[in-house]
């Protein structure tokens, strides 16, 4: 199997990658100091295979924001295009990897604010003309999001946009004025996104929050929430953090003005409740449940309350318990990252001097399992004390079953990885500078994996999945058969993920697809395909809800078969297909980022991939006829 790394961004060096096998970094794109300020760290992302980030370099007739693709390598590293810097200060675009392969981000031109969407290549990096934005795009984490092949953001002046992905048109589906003091905020449950909207009226805002489908005539208020600052200014009243819980409910902060709230919103029933037990609600005390603020860990939802310390939220019972208090002094938000059954997060409180006391802890979301895993010193200069923000930040699960993190000693940025002892967490590397680094694990690929028990043809007759090995001869529709060539699994735990719903398995009944088509029930990944007329189409893509669905799930163990070359195999008698590698090492994370890469299908697949149109539409009425008949 090929590596899997971890890159991050230092504005005095440029571009590293951080080998996860051998504990090896190195500076794949160096590049002299960026020219811009604080805001202007580089930006990544993670879409069909490669890393993007974005550099801000400095010209005699004004400042440009280049834009950089990179598969962890510094041969495969390669300038995609370039764009005038219009911003003061220096802000280089947010990116956001999209599910089709594509990476989307602003670029502002001195009068608009643009959005354009990248393939890579210069000559597939287009502007969505359809969308004119006279105001700034919400794009960061937890700010937009994806659903049905839509991707959706918020405009500033004109309020909720969706991309189809898929013919790169965008349509304004509401149409408000956002004017929350904090950004706006979309999470996803299937195959609807929840958007917090935030609208200032005469006597105070209006809090909504907003359901869609990606779609205007599938776009309605699910609920307003009240504001009651009595029109006070400035009005901090607001909805925000939507974070989607493993059970399928959304968990958010909710401030009408006056307290803080922590509600769970139903996605079943559409009701909202506050969850009393958690006693954390003074409106000056913040809230942290933003992106990488947060995690899920054994049934339960993390968070940090800046007076009280870490909550861990029960999703079956909704009652919250303080399983760690202190006060959270740090100069940045906190970071949590689960793996597994663990999560850490980092704790900061100060002394009495103005120094901080800076740990990293980890849990398993009990009082009993929470316990420090090592500390840091603050060296932040005694003349500098009174804006102290030396901390960690930035923990990132790797997929080697480690944890990355930034800490800054108040001098000095570096990079860590712990494997949750204090004698496991080293220091990879180190800068001396004024700005944090960026950072983003993963390349993106599409994972085909068979549930235990799944049944898999071979010259020799029917045999589980879990008992396949290294030499075994399957049948393959295209090469008659092959000889596996590697055979692996992993047990992932869907709960700690920060979107559980991408690992849920998807359960195709018997004869879905006709008569013994399965001859019984498979379950597979959601991201794995079944081979129908010639193509191939990720399972999830084919959800009914009656023959092919989803199906929650806390611990499921996915298999992989990977032979020479990619093909299909005959799973309970349906035809699938086989692992495509496409440089990773590690399984899980694999399935955390965005899938579908169609250069990779192109360059490799057995057969083509179908994600939208025609072809998915047949398919998809022919499975709903199917299922009328056996009804």
């Amino acid at each position: 199997m090929a590596l899997r790394y971890l890159l991050y961004y230092a504005q005095q060096t440029g571009l590293w990658s951080y080998d996860e096998t051998t504990g090896v970094a190195s500076n794949i794109a160096p590049f002299p100091a960026s020219p811009g300020t604080a805001a202007s760290i580089a930006q990544m992302a993670v879409a069909g295979g490669f890393g993007y980030f974005t550099n801000i370099v400095s010209g005699g007739g004004g400042n440009q924001i280049d834009l950089w693709r990179t598969d962890g390598t510094a041969g495969g590293t390669v300038l995609v295009t370039s764009y005038a810097d219009f911003s003061s200060p220096d802000t280089p675009p947010v990116l956001v990897g999209l599910a089709n392969g594509n990476v989307a981000f602003e670029i502002y031109n001195g009068s608009t604010y643009n959005l354009y969407v990248s393939n890579g290549t210069s000559a597939g990096t287009t502007q969505v003309a359809s969308y004119t934005g006279n105001a700034p795009i919400y794009l960061a984490p937890g700010a937009s999001g994806e659903v049905g092949g839509y991707f959706l953001f918020v405009d500033q002046a004109t309020g909720l946009w969706s991309l189809n992905e898929s013919t790169g048109v965008a349509s304004n589906v509401s149409n408000f004025v956002y004017t929350g003091n904090v950004a706006p905020s979309i999470s996803v449950v299937g195959g609807t996104a929840y958007v917090a909207s935030i609208t200032a009226g005469t006597t105070g805002s209006t809090l909504r929050i907003l359901a869609t489908n990606g779609t205007t005539a599938g776009t309605s208020v699910l609920a307003t929430l009240p504001d009651n600052s009595g029109g006070a200014f400035p009005d901090n009243a607001a909805i925000q953090s939507l974070t989607t819980l493993a059970n399928n409910n959304i968990a958010f902060d909710y401030n009408d003005g006056l307290h803080k709230y922590l509600d769970v919103l139903n996605s079943g029933t559409s009701t909202i409740t506050t969850i009393s037990s958690f006693t954390g609600n003074a409106e000056s005390s913040a809230l942290y449940l933003g992106a990488g603020d947060v995690a899920q860990v054994n049934g339960d939802f993390l968070f940090i309350d800046q007076a009280t310390g870490l909550w861990s939220l029960n999703e079956a019972t909704n009652a919250a318990t303080n399983i760690a208090s202190f006060t959270y002094a740090g100069a940045v938000a906190p970071s949590i990252a689960a793996i597994g059954g663990t999560a850490y997060f980092t704790e900061i409180t100060a002394l009495g001097s103005g120094a901080h006391v800076i740990g990293l802890w980890q849990t398993n979301g009990s009082t009993g399992g929470t316990s420090e895993v090592t500390s840091f010193v603050d060296n932040t200069p005694t003349a500098s004390l009174g804006a102290d923000s030396a901390g960690i930040q930035n923990l990132t699960a790797l997929g080697n079953g480690e944890v990355s993190f930034s800490y800054f000693d108040g001098v000095s940025y570096y990079l860590y990885v712990s494997n949750g002892t204090a004698g496991g967490t080293t220091q990879v590397g180190s800068y001396t500078g004024t700005q944090p680094f960026s950072l983003a694990s993963g390349q993106a690929t599409q994972i085909a994996c068979f549930t235990s028990g799944t049944m898999l043809a071979t010259m020799d007759g029917m045999r589980a999945v879990e008992r396949i090995a290294a030499g075994d001869v399957l049948r393959c529709g295209f090469a008659g058969s092959q000889s596996v060539v590697w055979a692996g699994s992993v047990e992932i735990d869907c709960a700690a993920q920060a979107q559980p719903h991408r690992f849920w398995p998807v359960r195709i009944s018997a004869g879905a697809f006709g008569a013994g088509l399965p001859r019984r029930d498979l379950v597979l990944s959601p991201d794995h395909a079944v081979f129908v007329d010639g193509v191939l189409i990720p399972v999830k893509r084919l959800v009914n809800g009656v023959t092919v669905r989803q199906e929650p799930a806390r611990l499921v163990r996915y298999h992989h078969i990977a032979f020479a070359r990619h093909d299909v195999v005959f799973a309970e008698g349906l035809a699938t297909e086989s692992y495509l590698d496409a440089g990773m090492a590690d399984l899980t994370a694999a399935m955390r980022a965005p899938a579908d890469c169609a250069a990779m299908w192109e360059a490799r697949g057995c057969a083509p991939l179908v994600l939208y149109g025609p072809a998915l539409e047949r398919v998809r009425a022919c499975l709903a006829a199917a299922s009328l008949l056996a009804a």
